[in-house]
């Protein structure tokens, strides 16, 4: 059912294994393994029928946020937010040598994969929408950092963000004018 390449061997082994974790998911597709000790796979919920992503980040990767704590107080944060370009967060917990976030899934492709075929100006609004979304985020004291692999362009050509955090690993600065649909209660 995994679709893989070969630099993605030794993730497939590693995502199986999740499989017993989260019964209630039937894990359908590996979208991303890191190095940055990050795994997102696209799966369904059996209990709700609802395609989601499945992100589990590794203990180093969760380290290098400022601990379990800030984890915990940022998704929090993120399942407040109301902004239609982040994935809304479903559920997320503490596996103890990992973590976990179920976020709502949206039909579409990665950007990395469409932006070589979309036109300049459909691109500049993807990068706007990110953008409000990271700034949104902001405001409510979460940082965001994101790859295209992350960003998801849907088939009404609206971007939807998977909201993972900044680390110290990786850092991503943008800033923005806010959008007034990400303020707005959920």
């Amino acid at each position: 059912k995994w679709a893989l390449t070969p630099d993605r061997e030794g993730a497939f082994e590693r995502t199986e294994t999740w499989a017993p974790i989260f019964p209630h998911l039937e894990l359908e597709e590996l979208w991303e393994h890191s190095a940055n000790d990050l795994e997102i796979i696209r799966a369904r919920d059996l209990e709700t029928d609802r395609a989601v992503w499945l992100v589990v980040a590794g203990e180093r990767r969760v380290n290098a946020l400022g601990g379990a704590d800030v984890w915990r107080r940022s998704y929090q944060a993120l399942r407040q937010l109301n902004d239609q370009c982040l994935a809304r967060v479903l559920d997320f917990g503490d596996l103890g040598e990992c973590f976990y976030i179920v976020l709502e899934a949206h039909d579409g492709e990665a950007l990395d994969v469409v932006a070589p075929s979309l036109e300049v100006s459909a691109l500049e609004a993807i990068v706007r929408q990110v953008t409000d979304a990271v700034t949104s985020a902001r405001l409510f004291g979460v940082a965001l950092s994101f790859g295209f692999a992350e960003v998801i362009v849907v088939p009404q050509g609206r971007a939807v963000l998977l909201p993972l955090l900044e680390t110290a690993i990786e850092t991503t600065m943008i800033e923005s004018p806010v959008s007034s649909h990400a303020l707005e209660p959920g």
